[in-house]
């Protein structure tokens, strides 16, 4: 029985032994395998990581396939937990698993992140990092998991231990027989088997436990693990490097704290005792954070609390990575900020990217509409295809192009930008925008003014010339019409030579009006203004220019009931009325036609655009003149600006001629321009309007199309009363007086010092139509002072044919020693442009030796003297050659004493 329960025991024993020798082997290989497969896919991931960044800073297609490399040895790696025969015990752990499939489920998202990664487009990198980041967890779970597996080593000595003793207590029991002997012979041999393995196994788990150490240690990363009461489990070298203050403290089996209380007694780095401190009081199961040290470098520190409650710290340095993400950021921050437009488009022309300025720029509210269009979609196809045409060459030759484009807002307006485009590496291109158009306006703009300038300039050298010649010039034709005068009344009535002196002074009179037509462009001359009613001026003006019109044009007038009052010269204001209507009547030509003239009163509010308004940024400097043409061919053009708001009197003339061009419009008011045949004008009629406007204040309006005909508004200013009932009061006429009869004299000047003064008036014949003439002891003798003889001379017999005795001098000297020295002179007319003195000098003179002597001043023109500064320097009244005889007469009668009888 002994034998048979000896045998069976042993039999168990052996079947026992066998059993536990084959899990014991399992277990050995499987702990030794899973260990390995943990190391390696920590090692990798950390690996790809580092590789990542690499990418990310030097951007090149090496480090690109380098990065694609090391993700193809991290896939590799994963598999093994599941499939293979070493990754069987790591299989038994379900919380491994997890991780395990964790890992797995994002290989195919990583590797898809990977190809697209592009450092250009910032959410390719978001998108792989926290992909990356999502696994660290689970890579670093399976590596904890593996690597605290080492314990069971112990366990398994133990077991050796324990089942040797087993073995051997199943030998002594069974050495009651030869079969317990035998099976305990046998058993002990296989003991020394299985220590021989175990042996080897043990060998085996420490190299590999040593190659997990040394890849940690040579991780570039820190590594830290401390177990739940804060003695350190593991450091690596890059641990020990990123605090070197505690590295040479930190040793397996110490306690943190008190080797951070070592490093604070030591005086060493409080900012590094203070990380690891946090390290150790972080009770949450996963955290993360970054630090910066005195250093200046920046580590992100990951940490996770293991089921034992032991702390596994990873520190990485990413300085560099913070630097370049600095960079990067300040770099973007400037180019959001930047002025000029800036985009990015990829080799295949789409949009990538588009800075905060260049979306402004094309009017584009959302950044997302234009990511992924082509960068055509901004311009009209024609416009595209010639930037293709001309930049290519220039991009594919010099690697960039600049030029112009008309470019396409959101809205479909267009504008004109400057472009500037350099090609990048990849074969997409950088652009630049800027927009040019306020540019180009700003430079057609200083192009008018320069224009303007110029066209002043120019008025200004013809004003100057028609002020230097206008006072010789009007010497001239004082004494061509006075002496024509004469010869008119003396001659016989009908007969021929009477018609050729008529005829000099009708050629005269034109004379006279063209120089008064020069004046009046240059705004030199001095004319009166007084208060008239533009409806009685107007009344009168058509019944003159009526028979002006040829029988194939009508001609229509509008005229206002009511009078309307403004202060104008009477002359220049019929000179206005008359040019335009000639004017009008000429652009019709031999074709039917109408031409209209009206009058009436229009209210300037400065809205509307045709307003004639004076632009406050304008000031009230020069004479603007502004033109816009419609693409109908309509052009419009303002000739001045007025200087208020409120009611003017708005005289037009239209007609239905021919039209005017923009080209002729933009010269018609030239000095001496004109379209017609030589011969057929003088081109001062349109420049004597624009200058006569002016002058009264005014402005101008002219709207024409070619083929449609032409429309000139002209706005005066209202007198004071504006308006009123003509029944009311008697209203103002412009009066000319009628020629006065003339005669003729000696041509020999008088009244020189030395030469006895006239015995009386000139009494030949009776034709004298200034009236009976008093005798030569009641008339005072009226001095002429001119240094023109031919001038003089006139002036002087022109007063004895209106019944005065007068003198004539040439200098200012002989005229005041004359007054001095003869009591019978009465008056002086005194010319104001003399070589020895000017007329108000000889008044100043004469004031200081007989204050109430009466003066008259006249001039042919001065540009800086006229009659309110003659009337200011004590002169009694003003007169403008040439002369009249009924202005002369007139002038005569206010000068002299009341009492004194005159012819």
């Amino acid at each position: 029985m002994l034998l048979i329960l000896s045998a069976a025991f042993l039999g168990l024993a052996a079947l026992l032994s066998y059993r536990l020798a084959n899990e014991k082997q399992h277990w050995v290989d499987n702990y030794q395998s899973g260990s390995w497969i943990g190391a390696q896919i920590q090692k990798e991931y950390l690996q790809l990581e580092r590789y990542y960044y690499v990418y990310l800073y030097r951007n090149t297609a090496a480090d690109r396939d380098s990065l694609l490399m090391q993700f193809d040895i991290f896939w590799s790696r994963v598999p093994l937990i599941f499939e293979s025969h070493e990754g069987h015990d790591l299989r038994e752990d379900q919380e491994l698993m997890v991780a395990a499939r964790l890992v797995s489920d994002s290989l195919v998202e990583l590797e898809r992140l990977i190809v697209d990664l592009d450092p250009a487009v910032p959410a390719s990198l978001e998108a792989f990092e926290a992909v990356l980041e999502s696994i660290r967890a689970p890579v670093q779970q399976i590596a904890q998991k593996s690597l605290l597996m080492g314990p069971h080593l112990v366990e398994l000595r133990a077991f050796v231990e324990s089942l040797s003793f087993y073995v051997s207590l199943v030998i002594g029991i069974a050495s009651v027989g030869v079969l317990i002997v035998v099976f305990a012979w046998l058993q002990a041999m296989d003991s020394r088997r299985l220590a021989r393995a175990a042996s080897v196994v043990e060998r085996e788990a420490q190299d590999a436990r040593r190659q997990l150490l040394a890849s940690i240690d040579a991780a570039l990363d820190g590594f830290l693990i401390a177990d739940v009461g804060g003695a350190v489990r593991l450091t690596n070298r890059r641990f020990r490097e990123d605090y070197p203050e505690l590295g040479e403290l930190i040793a397996v089996g110490e306690d943190l704290t008190a080797v951070l209380g070592a490093v604070v007694a030591r005086g060493g780095a409080r900012d590094a005792a203070a990380a690891v401190a946090r390290r150790v009081n972080c009770t949450a199961d996963y955290a993360r954070w970054e630090e910066t040290l005195a250093d200046g470098r920046v580590l992100l520190v990951t940490q996770r609390l293991t089921e034992r409650m032991d702390r596994v710290c990873v520190i990485t340095d990413i300085t560099e990575h913070k630097r370049v993400e600095a960079q990067l950021r300040d770099q973007l921050v400037a180019i959001e900020g930047a002025s000029d437009g800036i985009s990015i488009t990829d080799p295949e022309g789409r949009f990538t990217y588009m800075n905060a300025a260049c979306l402004k720029l094309f009017g584009i509210d959302r950044p997302g509409s234009i990511i992924g269009q082509p960068w055509q979609s901004l311009y009209s196809p024609a416009t595209a295809a010639e930037v293709e045409r001309i930049a290519t060459p220039d991009l594919e030759k010099h690697g960039r192009w600049r030029g112009e484009i008309t470019a396409l807002r959101a809205d479909g307006t267009q504008f004109v930008q400057e472009v500037g485009i350099t090609r990048l590496a990849d074969g997409g291109v950088v652009g630049i925008n800027r927009d040019v158009t306020e540019q180009r306006t700003a430079v057609a703009e200083r192009q008018a003014l320069r224009e303007q300038l110029f066209e002043s300039q120019k008025m200004e050298a013809i004003g100057r010339l028609a002020g230097g010649i206008a006072h010789d010039f009007n010497n001239i034709l004082a004494s061509i019409i006075g002496y024509a005068t004469f010869l008119t009344e003396d001659l016989d009535e009908g007969s021929e030579t009477q018609g050729f002196a008529q005829s000099i002074l009708r050629s005269s009179e034109r004379a006279k009006d063209l120089v008064q037509q020069i004046l009046a462009f240059s705004r030199r001359a001095d004319v009166r203004r007084s208060e008239q009613d533009l409806v009685d001026l107007l009344t009168t003006a058509v019944e003159t220019i009526g028979p002006l019109m040829p029988p194939h044009v009508t001609f229509e007038v509008d005229i206002l009931a009511d009078a309307v009052l403004s202060p104008v010269n009477v002359s220049q204001f019929n000179q206005v009325i008359t040019n335009l209507a000639v004017n009008a009547r000429d652009s019709l030509g031999s074709e039917p036609g109408s031409v209209a003239l009206s009058l009436s009163l229009r209210r300037i509010d400065g809205v509307r655009r045709d307003d004639l308004i004076r632009n406050a940024d304008r000031g009230a400097a020069g004479d603007p003149v502004r033109i816009e043409t419609e693409p109908d061919g309509t052009s419009r053009m303002w000739i001045g600006a007025v200087a208020d708001r409120g009611l003017y009197a708005q005289v037009q003339v239209r007609d239905t001629g021919a039209g005017i061009t923009r080209e002729v419009l933009e010269r018609v008011f030239e000095p001496f321009f004109t379209t017609k045949p030589m011969g057929e004008g003088t081109g001062l009629g349109l420049s004597a309007v624009k200058g006569i406007v002016a002058s009264h204040g005014g402005a101008m309006k002219v709207d024409t199309t070619p083929g449609s005909g032409t429309t000139v508004t002209v706005l005066l200013p209202l007198s004071s009363r504006g308006r009123r009932d003509p029944r009311s009061e008697d209203r103002d006429r412009a009066t000319v007086p009628p020629p006065a009869a003339m005669g003729s004299d000696g041509d020999r000047p008088t009244g020189a010092a030395g030469d006895p003064l006239p015995d009386g008036p000139d009494r030949r014949d009776d034709r004298s139509r200034g009236g009976m003439p008093t005798s030569a002891a009641e008339a005072p003798v009226i001095l002429v002072l001119d240094d023109e003889p031919q001038v003089g001379m006139m002036i002087q017999r022109m007063l004895r044919r209106l019944g005065h005795n007068a003198a004539h001098s040439l200098t200012a000297g002989d005229a005041l020693a004359l007054i001095d020295r003869d009591p019978r002179i009465g008056l002086l007319i005194t010319d104001q442009q003399m070589p020895d003195m000017k007329g108000d000098e000889v008044i100043a003179d004469l004031k200081r030796r007989r204050p109430t002597f009466p003066v008259l001043l006249c001039t042919g023109f001065s540009q800086k003297f006229n009659r309110q500064q003659a009337l200011a320097a004590g002169a009694v009244g003003f007169l403008e050659k040439p002369i009249t005889a009924g202005q002369l007469k007139a002038a005569v009668e206010a000068a002299l004493p009341p009492h004194t009888p005159v012819g």
